[in-house]
Parts: C-alpha cells; structure tokens; sequence
C-alpha cells in the first residue's frame, strides 16, 4: 500500500509528462482539475482521456467523468488501485469545485454492455443540424452518460478551439455567435425610434405582425432581461392565430413628471366569424442612451373596456329581444358596475320605444298561426269551438291594430354579470342575464319566452293555441 501511495503522489508529473507527448490538436488537462474557459466564462471541467483525445460529457454541462482509463489502458495501474486513486484526484479539486453529481443517470444506459462501456447493439450515432457527423472516435455511453470529443463538439457547433499549455487551459470561443451579437445589436440600436409615440407605434406594429424580437428590440435593456425567457419559449412568435389583432389604437398619451410617457394602447381582435372583443395595454416610455425604450407594459384591465363588452352584450340581446319590431328609439343607461378579480357584472336601464314589425295583423307570426288553423280546420269544428276561435282572432286583431299603429314604451332594469380572461376579453359562454321582479329581486332572464323565438315557432305557437282552445271547446 505504501508503494502505491507513493506512485499515486508521482502521478500528476507522471500525467504532464504524458500530456507533453499528445499532439495539440488532441491536448488533455487532467488529473489536475482546473477551470476552463469556455467564451470567456470560467467552469469546472473534468475530461475523459481515451487514445489521446479529450473527452467531454455532453449532458447538461455536467462534464465530470472517470479520468483513469487512460491508466489502466497503459498499464500504469491496475483495476484494484482505480478507486484509490479517484479518491486522491478528488482530494486535489479545488474547494470550490462542483461536487460529482448523484442519482439517476441522465441516458439509462442499454444492457448488456461490452467491457468497454459501449451498448452491445451497436455504435452511436451523433447528428448535428440534421446532419451525421463522424468524430474520429465513436461516441460512448459510460456510467449512463454520452461522451465524444471536446474538440470534434465544439468545432461541429462552429467554435473555436485552442490549447494554452502554459496554462494548461483549454479555449473555446464562437466566433460566428459573437459576430451576430454585435450585429443584431447595431441593427436594434438603429432602428429604435426617435420619440416615444413612434417607440409605442412601432411597438404596437410588432404586436399586430407577432413579432416578438421586433418587439423585444424596443424593450429597454432591464425589461429585456424579464422578458427574454418568454420571447424564447414562444419562438419569438407572439399571439395567437386566431383570434389575431386587426388594428391597434392608441386612445391616450400623457407625459408623467419625471419626464416618461405613459400610452393606453387598444388592440381589437378578430376571428374568421368576426370581431371578437379587443384588449387594452398601458405602456410606459423613458429617454435612455439618446433613445427612447419601453420600460413598463401594463397589460391590466381597463374598466372602461370592460364596461364596453358588457354594453354591447346588452345592445345584442335587446335586438334580439325586439326581433319582430320597428324599434323607434333605444337608450341603455348604465346604473351600476362592479368588478371583482375575473368577474364583472352591470346594471342597466333599457328603455324602447317600437311598433309591431307588420302592416296588417294578419303578418304578424302568431296571429298567422291562429288564422291558418281556423283556414284548416273550419269544417271539422263545432259550432261552439268556432265561435270560441273567431271571438279570439278579432280580439287579437284589434290589439294588433293598436300596437301597429301607437307607438309602445318599454322600460325595465337588467342586469348581466360576465367572466373575462387573463387579457380581459369577455368569455361570452359565461354571460348571464337578469331581469328585476315586482319586488325589486332579479330573476334569471327566460330566454324560451315569446320575443326570443324565430317567425316560424311563433307562427306555430299561434297554431297551437286555437287547436288548443278548440279542444276545450268540446
């Protein structure tokens, strides 16, 4: 034990001489665990040594592997003295080194394997951009993880790399990534507008074209950071495809005392059926680095919006309501709001003024029905039936006379509660209607009464109750 214990203090001169002997297209950097930089950014790298060639674990930048391979392939040591002399390269990483990671492996391993760590099915493949590439050494599966050359890797993604042996460090850079940076930054830098209207205008384009990185380009620098991980995960594509923003309104710029604007921003959506509500975005504007960024993008409802889809629920069911009338005048006046997280509801005062939708009583729908039946039915019914129907089919026809021709005034109070979504868009499956009682109480609006049905239900419904009345007749 004592002989080994020496031979395992001799081994990292042992190693540098041997790292002396690899080409530099090929260099190692191991047993001595030391920090690599990588694009300028120091991290703990442990490598690999197979045939010469540097090794890295590929899996989540977790590069720790065994470094005893090499040894045991020379003949330096054996496979009995391997653990002891993990121990003692773990006993020389620095302090701050990250700790060997624990736990399941991140590639399962297939079984069974060969003694030289490789799936008994077959070589790997390793494909880059859609493309089979070669590294020189076939890609293995050791301990569950998947390990090619480091420079064979970083060259096939486009970098650079140099060996610093007075140093003993190895560089990587990309060349190519850091060009596109600095242009990408150029091209934002002059495009960024010159006043903050055109900075929200251009803003508000990139909203409605769902470009995120035109977006993100006027963004000052600290909201960028916010924001990137979103950009990113959506594909720099924003919004949906439908429903889609059809044009954008900016209803109202002010100037704040500390010198940044502020924008309320309308974006009106729309879908291949029609319009489909819009939302409402403040945004704030400062004067940063000689332009003017976004600073703050303010995406909480507006009640005055909201109180818009809920009016427009209203002025809906109203047509609907009057369907079969010449509506002569119309006034919704809002009583009451009130709003509670994602929920809103409204009162409101509808009065109307209208005449029946007909000329002669005999078009409208349920006296069509009522006379039809009689045309129908008049030689199969009693005497005492038919006077019963002709007596309520002149009763009708005088009302009807009177409604055709004197205007009618309707006034009652509705209410209608709404759900909206994160963008304060109304869910129209969730409106509800209420009508207030004699009492004061509002009840569910009866959508099944009378007004709400179409002309040929109506007409159907006239039908019915002569045959009805006939029946009783006897």
């Amino acid at each position: 034990m004592t002989s080994f214990r020496r031979k395992l203090w001799f081994l990292p001169m042992l190693l540098a001489l041997f790292l002396i002997l690899i080409p530099v297209v090929a260099t190692a950097a191991i047993p001595d665990p030391a920090f690599k930089a990588v694009n300028g950014t120091a991290i703990d790298i442990q490598f690999l040594l197979d045939h010469g060639l540097t090794m890295a674990q590929i899996k989540d930048l977790d590069y720790y592997a065994p470094v005893v391979e090499m040894l045991l392939k020379t003949g330096q040591i054996n496979k009995d003295q391997a653990s002891t002399l993990v121990e003692g390269l773990l006993a020389h990483r620095p302090a701050e080194a990250e700790p060997l990671k624990e736990g399941p492996a991140p590639f399962p391993p297939p079984s069974p394997r060969s003694a030289a760590g490789e799936p008994s099915t077959g070589p790997l493949k390793f494909v880059i951009n859609n493309s089979l590439l070669d590294p020189g050494v076939t890609p293995r599966i050791i301990d569950g993880r998947v390990m090619v050359p480091a420079r064979w890797l970083a060259e096939a993604l486009g970098a650079r790399v140099e060996w610093d042996g007075a140093t003993r460090t190895i560089k990587i850079d990309d060349p190519e990534s850091d060009s596109l940076r600095r242009q990408l930054t150029l091209l934002e830098k002059a495009l960024t507008p010159k006043s903050p209207g055109e900075t929200v205008q251009s803003w508000a384009a990139g909203v409605k074209n769902r470009n995120g990185a035109w977006q993100y380009a006027l963004l000052a620098p600290a909201l960028k950071e916010k924001c990137r991980p979103n950009y990113e995960r959506m594909g720099w594509v924003t919004g949906v495809s439908s429903p889609w923003v059809e044009k954008y309104t900016i209803l109202e710029q002010k100037e704040e005392p500390e010198g940044s604007w502020r924008f309320t921003v309308q974006f009106d959506l729309m879908t291949s059926t029609g319009p489909a509500g819009s939302y409402i975005n403040h945004v704030t504007v400062q004067h940063q680095d000689g332009s003017w960024y976004i600073t703050g993008i303010d995406s909480t409802w507006d009640q005055w919006q909201l109180k818009v889809q809920l009016q427009k629920q209203v002025e809906d069911l109203v047509a609907r309501q009057y369907q079969h009338y010449r509506l002569l005048d119309t006034k919704i006046d809002l009583q009451s709001f009130y709003q509670s997280g994602f929920q809103a509801e409204a009162v409101y005062l509808v009065r109307v003024s209208h005449l029946l939708g007909v000329d002669t009583p005999a078009e409208w729908p349920p006296q069509k029905g009522r006379l039809h039946y009689l045309e129908e039915n008049r030689a199969r019914l009693t005497p005492e039936a038919l006077r019963k129907i002709e007596r309520q089919i002149a009763f009708w026809q005088q009302e009807l006379q009177e409604y055709i021709t004197e205007p009618q005034e309707a006034n009652e109070f509705l209410k209608v509660t709404a759900r909206f979504d994160s963008r304060g868009r109304l869910q129209k499956d969730a409106v509800q209607f209420f009508i207030e009682d004699a009492v004061g109480q509002y009840i569910p609006l009866d959508m099944n009464l009378p007004y709400f049905k179409s002309e040929a239900e109506l007409i159907q419904q006239g039908y019915e109750e002569m045959r009805q009345l006939a029946a009783g007749a006897g």
